[in-house]
């Protein structure tokens, strides 16, 4: 899974890795994740990190939508990514990506 921010151009493979682990990193250094060993993602309560993840992504969207969710039996799926990927090219070109 990935932010729907990859839509956007010039979005590296650095960024799409590294934004969420600076969201669990966050998570971590304010307490929310104490437990020792491996984090595995079941550990993390996701309605809390989307709500971090948003903080540090291009236009701090709404974590209601920040995840697109597919099926390859859809054929309407280019439709349903259009409106984020343009809202993602219209952020970086505002702001500079």
């Amino acid at each position: 899974m990935a932010p729907r921010s990859v839509a956007s151009r010039g979005m590296t493979m650095g960024a799409v890795t590294g934004t969420p682990l600076a969201a669990a990193l966050k998570m971590f250094t304010e307490g929310e994740l104490d437990e020792p060993g491996i984090c595995t993602p079941e550990r993390i309560d996701p309605e809390r990190f989307f709500s971090v993840l948003s903080q540090l992504c291009p236009g701090s969207p709404h974590p209601d939508e920040m995840v697109l969710v597919t099926r390859s039996w859809e054929s309407d799926i280019r439709e349903r990514f259009r409106p984020a990927a343009a809202g993602a090219v219209q952020h970086e070109r505002e702001h500079g990506g």
